[in-house]
């Protein structure tokens, strides 16, 4: 067994798990049919948060040539990976077969602080393992590409603007999406 395949399996498992409370979530909502008041802002984020595990499962195909774990890199690669996991099950509500209505707003209004917060978590600590790789710390270019995405998440922890929420979400979508969609990897 390589380095790579002893951490990937780890990855593959949170990640993994983010997937399915997001499927299992999303199936239990359709299989309720007409008990559940329908709102864009859940889906939405849902989109988002899909599109970020995605890719950062397929990118950790860039570390299989590792030779070398150091045990503090690879805890801060599992919190780093929890706190998405955090906002990957705060996207959708939980649903048991006794409840009454679901209305997708209301959730989204309760957990909007815990999911936004998760995904700005996120960010800094994909940047902090970032800096703890092989080149000391040092500001990059490349960096800032994370305000791009916390400013829109802040905005929506705070503001009760529905038509804002939506908005920025379409533009965090549109931008990522497209900025990821060219993504090519070789193996």
């Amino acid at each position: 067994m390589t380095l790579f395949e002893l951490t990937f399996g780890l990855t593959a498992l949170i990640l993994g798990l983010a997937l399915t409370h997001i499927a299992s979530n999303l199936y239990r909502l359709a299989k309720a049919g007409r008990k559940v008041r329908w709102a864009p802002e859940p889906l939405l984020q849902t989109g988002v948060v899909l599109l970020v595990v995605v890719f950062v499962w397929v990118n950790q195909w860039q570390t299989r040539g590792t030779t070398s774990i150091i045990y503090a890199r690879e805890l801060l690669q599992v919190l780093k990976l929890l706190v998405l996991y955090m906002a990957a099950a705060a996207c959708l509500p939980e649903l048991h077969d006794r409840e009454g209505e679901i209305d997708l707003y209301v959730h989204y209004d309760q957990t909007r602080r815990l999911s936004y917060g998760a995904l700005i978590a996120g960010l800094v600590l994909f940047d902090i393992y970032g800096w703890t790789g092989e080149q000391t710390f040092h500001w990059r270019w490349n960096m800032l590409a994370s305000f791009v995405f916390i400013g829109p998440y802040l905005v929506m922890m705070f503001v009760r603007q529905r038509w804002l929420k939506v908005l920025l979400l379409v533009a965090v979508l549109i931008y990522f999406g497209s900025s990821i969609m060219a993504y090519r990897l070789n193996g």
